[in-house]
């Protein structure tokens, strides 16, 4: 009896000293069409216990104290079409597997233009996405566009001085949909209560609606399409400054080609780095960029990798390595880093800069034309004595606010900087012919002679098509300017 009981004893002490003291969690990650999501981490939200999902979209996340956890799905690529999800509260026991799959969207649009009651478009007005940080400014011709927004149901505002705000409610941006929604504004003659509106809603009483308008198909204004919507309500408030009305060209990603049919390949030899500043900003703001804005080599060109300069005649060192390639175990990537020979001051030609400064009215964010004078500051402390800079400034129209001058007299440059300040319309076209006019009154032969654009945006005043500005740019080019 004795021993059975000792033996029960010894029997229960180790289920008791070998019992899991964690638990797991796993799942799968897909998309709405039910396919996989890969490379994408699932993380328990302020712990450093996570885990990444493999080719068929499975994860598997081990040792997880017992406790509720916040627990978030998103990309570790610097970008993905899907957006990020959140489920809260998710209970992790002792010894189980909880179970956790996670059906992620794309990201959706939103875009449309906010005119006034005479169908005039209203620049500059806000458009904000409530609660969030997400928004933009208008344009000049009174458009916007909200990139990048997580699907869901989002109340959204817009608002402009001496108009009443408008608030517009659960309007729904779907998987990877482009949605439009357009606002009328009111002229603010008196200080109203507000008034917000219903998305998918009829509001009547509250917008004087077109002939064109039914209740079948939504609400359509001045011949506008099904999916959108014209508001006229007044309401007050105010909003966030952080807006976002920047555009892109689209980025075309490059075919492979298979290199034994292929085996020669160019590439430019020119490095920019301003994609890893503006994916850092993006970041900053708790935004994804869009996949325009990040041109792959310039984020990779921002960083120094210690390559070795080249030596005797030979004008570039040629540094290669190579791995398995990250999304296909049976092809390899190989990065191939150049550096060019480092010249001292003394070898260096002699500059002829001239700054072509945009200071329209879409300017005036700290970010851009604060920032702008900041930087060139900056750029003229690293400048020879004998270097002459000038500087054009353009907004509704184009002059001179420094002429020609040379680089030792900062003072006179960092006065001239300093004295800018924003306001007025994109004459930018006549700004590019002022500019390569001044620095052609001061060429200098065999010299390095540039115009540095700095602009936020489109030519709205004057010559505006991009093709004819890029032909005037090439034939600049050919007569030694850069």
């Amino acid at each position: 009896m004795k021993i059975t009981i000792i033996f029960c004893l010894i029997l229960l002490m180790c289920g008791t000293l070998f019992a899991g003291t964690t638990g797991k969690l796993a799942g799968k990650v897909v998309d709405e069409q039910g396919n996989p999501i890969t490379n994408f981490r699932v993380e328990l939200k302020n712990t450093s216990l996570s885990a990444k999902t493999q080719k068929d979209g499975t994860y598997e996340i081990s040792d997880i104290p017992p406790g509720f956890y916040d627990v978030v799905c998103t990309t570790v690529a610097y970008f993905s079409a899907y957006a990020p999800k959140t489920i809260k509260s998710v209970k992790i026991v002792i010894d189980e597997t909880n179970t956790l799959n996670f059906v992620l969207g794309k990201f959706g649009d939103l875009t449309g233009k906010v005119v006034d009651e005479q169908g005039n478009p209203i620049a500059y007005a806000r458009v904000q996405l409530k609660d969030t940080s997400i928004g933009a400014m208008t344009k000049e011709n009174g458009t916007y566009m909200i990139i990048n927004i997580p699907p869901g149901t989002y109340n959204v505002i817009c608002s402009m001085v001496s108009f009443s705000p408008v608030t517009i409610e659960d309007v729904k941006i779907g998987n990877d949909e482009t949605k439009t929604l357009n606002f009328v504004l009111q002229k603010q003659s008196i200080e109203l209560s507000g008034v917000t509106v219903k998305a998918d809603k009829y509001p009547d009483g509250l917008v004087a609606l077109q002939p064109s308008a039914t209740k079948d198909t939504g609400l359509q204004f001045r011949g506008g399409r099904a999916n959108e919507v014209f508001f006229s309500a007044p309401q007050t408030g105010g909003l966030r400054n952080d807006f976002n009305t920047e555009e892109y060209s689209p980025i075309t990603e490059n075919s492979y080609f298979e290199t034994i049919k292929d085996p020669m390949s160019t590439f430019g030899a020119d490095v920019d780095a301003a994609s890893y500043s503006n994916f850092r900003r993006f970041i900053m703001m708790d935004n994804l960029p869009h996949a325009d804005v990040i041109r792959t080599e310039e984020l990779v060109n921002y960083f120094n990798y210690d390559y070795k300069e080249p030596t005797g005649e030979n004008p570039l060192s040629i540094n290669i390595e190579y791995g398995e390639t990250p999304w296909n175990e049976k092809s390899r990537l190989v990065h191939i880093g150049l550096k060019g020979k480092v010249l001292k001051k003394e070898e260096q030609t002699q500059n002829n800069l001239v700054f072509l400064l945009d200071v329209s009215g879409s300017m005036s964010s700290e970010n851009k034309l604060p920032l702008l004078k900041r930087s060139f500051k900056l750029m003229v402390d690293h400048l020879a004595d004998d270097d002459f800079v000038s500087i054009v400034v353009y907004a509704g129209s184009a002059g001179i606010v420094l002429q020609p001058t040379k680089a030792k007299d900062k003072d006179t440059i960092i006065g001239a900087l300093d004295k800018l300040n924003a306001g007025g319309s994109t004459a930018g076209g006549q700004g590019i012919m002022l500019a390569y006019k001044t620095a052609s009154e001061n060429f200098i032969r065999n010299g390095n002679n540039r115009v540095i654009l700095a602009t936020d945006g489109d030519f709205n005043v004057g010559i505006s098509s991009t093709s004819e500005l890029v032909k005037y740019v090439k034939r600049r080019r050919m007569k030694g300017f850069s």
